[in-house]
Formats: C-alpha cells, sequence, structure tokens
C-alpha cells in the first residue's frame, strides 16, 4: 500500500527541531496563545509581507475555513457552493453559518 501522505518520513526528517519545541511549550504550559504563538503569527506576517495584527492562527483547518467565511458577514440562507469530493471541513463552516450548502460536482 502506498500512503496518501508519509507522515513518518516527514517526522523522521524533522524529529530533532520538532521534539525540541515541543519540550519547550510542554515545559512552559502556555498552550494557548503566549509568546510562541506570538512568533508564529510574526514568522507568517513577515513571510507574506503583511501587517501582524492581520495574521490570527487557529486550532484547525476547519476553524480557518470558519473564521474566513464569518469575514464574508454571510446572512442566513446564503448558498455556499463546495465540492462534495472532500473532507468534511469543507462542508461544516456553512452549517455554522447556517447558510445553505450546494454540492458542485461534475
Amino acid at each position: 500500500m502506498i500512503p496518501m501522505v508519509d507522515l513518518k518520513t516527514q517526522y523522521e526528517l524533522l524529529k530533532e527541531d520538532i521534539n525540541k519545541v515541543v519540550n519547550d511549550v510542554l515545559k512552559s504550559a502556555q498552550f494557548i496563545q503566549g509568546p510562541n504563538v506570538n512568533k508564529f503569527e510574526q514568522e507568517i506576517a513577515n513571510y507574506f509581507s503583511i501587517e501582524s495584527e492581520n495574521v490570527f492562527s487557529v486550532a484547525s483547518g476547519t476553524d480557518a475555513l470558519h473564521l474566513s467565511l464569518l469575514t464574508l458577514n454571510p446572512k442566513p440562507d446564503d448558498e455556499i457552493i463546495t465540492t462534495p469530493f472532500s473532507f468534511i471541513s469543507s462542508a461544516w463552516p456553512a452549517s455554522y453559518a447556517n447558510c445553505k450548502l450546494v454540492f458542485c460536482g461534475y
């Protein structure tokens, strides 16, 4: 079987750096916001050459899609079009915002 994503190999390549950062976070016990999140958001802002106050880290891709949808200020029953050939997170934000979910396929 060929895995769709080989996370084990990716982890092995970055293991030393990942373990150090994870251990530092565990030692600090600052799991939400704090200096590590601030540094991450600043690095993302620098990478994309945008102001850091416009960068928000979230817990998941689902949260990112939901937050992105909310910035559009959807009205109840607005139609959100997405593909049915995706992870469920493509559809959940529309449900959270009380929008009408429309699947578009070919």
